[in-house]
């Protein structure tokens, strides 16, 4: 499996580091018997690229810098990870990897093939003149996702296979360093538009399922915004190929740069195959009154914009958002069929295909080869060739809230045409721009929550309520709480997710629960608020009164009439699962 590459750690093994870490038992020389591989890198760029690690605190470290864990898969055997410890070194500015003599990770150990200490060796020099450590570097490979694998390599330069020119150099350098593969470009494609991208070389049509708030609507604008722009070169790992686990991508976006047209819509009741393929536009007759001509819709206007021999365009991509707000069996008409690659007139390379069918147009007259004049959304008249054959180089992206599915299900022979990338609520987005490190969150008690590790906590608690209770295709994405990152004080933090909560959360959770006012009172936790003393006189959910009788509805009182300490209590307290 491949993830795209963020920075490379790399560490050129000394005779002495083979030394410490491979040195016979029973044989201690120098330096104490240390374990250890010492890292002269700066300790704040060291940081910074373990960001995604477990900090603790180091009591012995006098300028109160951390120790730091991270899980790290093996490079040519992913399934096999161990944690890697990096610990700062009292009185200094840089950090080692501890605890490397027998305890290692499995990446640096013979039974990868790493290097062993020659028989007969008896200090550091006696390493030395074996050689053995000329070649030899040891790598940590950080992919956007936040994950880490180790591996290591013993070739005296850049490998043949490798590309060359963007960096990889570095690593046979003979030095230790930190190269990045894309903190130099200012748009960093989204993990959905790179998901999406490959599933366009097998399937043109595209749909980005899931719950609201999940990043879909903001996905499809970033690929209208950047799809004709300069983007990131993309390096990918392949975990799995000890010999060349990096796969230069390129601009992943390069298939469509050039000539190309784009369309946005959204989808809605009122929304017709009139609209989307062919209708017919009243004109005046010169004998007075009006006549009907025929008019393009945007999917028959767009195909006959990339025809492969009169065409404007060499390629389009038409965006649909709230595909199935339509009624979308009536819109795509007949057409449905030649959303299959396989019935369309040519296929991406431009072969013609042998299985092409004719697109039936049953609305025009046909003259010979030719079909009577079309309206044009621009306003132009044109013929249509005939038989017409559906281009190959047209590509859709549309969007469906899976809470919607309900309302309005999608046509199952449609659906069946699209590949369907599920979006569910990214918790790893959030740990990245909110800091969270969920092994300490979960060591703490929520009286000591920030902000962020509340608006974090509190989602995920609605969503494990939502998805036991209704299924995972009513949960609430991300962007419901994203606003809290931009808080500049603590107070504000608090008051930022308050309003999110009144103003888009517990509407929902209200809206999916209407029914079941005992799951909701059961998720606002009324009846053990009610026995927590320092809690109950300020917590703004009861159940209602309705003349002196308590009922099974659930009284919503405002959080804006509470104090900031106040405030901050009761949201804390509606995150915490373990009350």
């Amino acid at each position: 499996m491949s993830f795209i590459v963020d920075g490379v750690f790399y560490k050129k093994i000394n005779p002495g580091d083979l030394w410490n870490i491979e040195r016979p038992p029973g044989i201690v020389t120098g330096g104490g018997g240390q374990t250890y591989i010492n890292l002269a890198i700066d300790d704040t760029q060291l940081v910074e690229f373990l960001k995604y690690g477990h900090t603790t605190p180091k009591p012995a470290d006098h300028k109160g810098r951390n120790t730091i864990e991270i899980v790290a898969s093996t490079l040519g055997n992913p399934t096999q990870t161990s944690t890697i410890t990096f610990d700062p070194r009292s009185g200094r500015n840089d950090y080692t990897i501890a605890n490397q003599h027998r305890n290692r990770h499995p990446a640096w150990t013979s039974t990868a093939g790493f290097p062993s200490v020659p028989a007969g060796c008896r200090s550091a020099d006696d390493v030395k003149g074996t050689g053995i450590t000329t070649d030899l570097v040891i790598v940590i490979i950080r992919t956007l996702d936040g994950k880490y694998t180790a591996g290591y390599f013993n070739v005296p330069s850049l490998p043949s296979d490798w590309k060359a020119g963007i960096g990889l150099e570095n690593i046979f350098s003979g030095n230790t360093g930190i190269r990045y593969f894309n903190s130099e470009v200012p748009k960093a494609i989204p993990m959905i538009i790179s998901e999406a991208l490959k599933s366009w070389e097998y399937n043109p049509n595209v749909l980005l399922y899931g719950p609201p708030g999940t990043g879909k609507t903001f996905a499809m604008q970033w690929l209208w915004e950047n799809i004709d722009k300069p983007v990131m070169d993309i390096l990918e790992l392949d975990n799995s190929n000890l010999s060349n686990p990096f796969k230069y991508v390129g601009d992943p976006l390069k298939f469509f740069k050039g000539n190309l047209r784009k369309e946005w819509l959204t989808f809605h009741q009122n929304f017709s195959y009139e609209d989307f393929i062919i209708g017919k536009l009243p004109v005046p007759s010169p004998s007075g009154g009006f006549s009907l001509k025929p008019k393009a819709g945007i999917l028959l206007d767009v195909a006959l914009s990339v025809n492969k021999d009169s065409g404007a365009f060499d390629k389009a991509i038409i965006f649909i958002d709230e595909l199935n707000r339509g009624n979308v069996s009536k819109i795509f008409g007949q057409l449905i069929t030649f959303l299959d690659s396989d019935k369309r007139g040519w296929d991406k390379h431009g072969d013609e295909n042998p299985m092409k069918i004719p697109v039936p147009l049953p609305e025009l007259q046909v003259r010979g080869d030719k079909t009577e004049e079309v309206t044009m959304i621009d306003g132009s008249s044109q013929e249509i060739p005939f038989p017409h054959y559906f281009p190959s180089s047209i590509y859709i992206l549309a969007s469906m809230n899976s809470v919607d599915r309900a309302v309005a299900p999608l046509d199952s022979a449609l659906a069946r045409r699209f590949e369907k990338i599920n979006c569910g609520p990214d918790y790893e987005y959030l740990e990245e721009l909110f800091a969270i490190d969920k092994v300490q969150l979960e060591t703490t008690t929520s009286a000591n929550w920030n902000s962020k590790d509340v608006a974090y906590k509190l989602l995920v608690r609605v969503n494990g309520y939502v998805s036991r209770n209704l299924g995972e295709d009513f949960e609430l994405g991300q962007s419901y709480i994203t606003k809290v990152s931009m808080a500049t004080s603590e107070i504000e933090g608090f008051n930022l997710l308050a309003n999110n909560w009144e103003k888009m959360i517990l509407p929902q959770l209200v809206e999916k629960f209407g029914n079941r006012q005992d799951i909701l009172a059961d998720f606002l936790k009324i009846n053990e608020a009610i026995a927590e003393a320092t809690l109950s006189p300020f917590y703004p959910y009861r159940y209602k009164i309705v003349d002196g009788v308590e009922t099974d509805s659930v009284l919503k009182k405002s959080l804006k009439e509470l104090g900031t300490e106040e405030l901050a209590t009761v949201l804390r307290y509606l995150a915490d699962e373990r009350h």
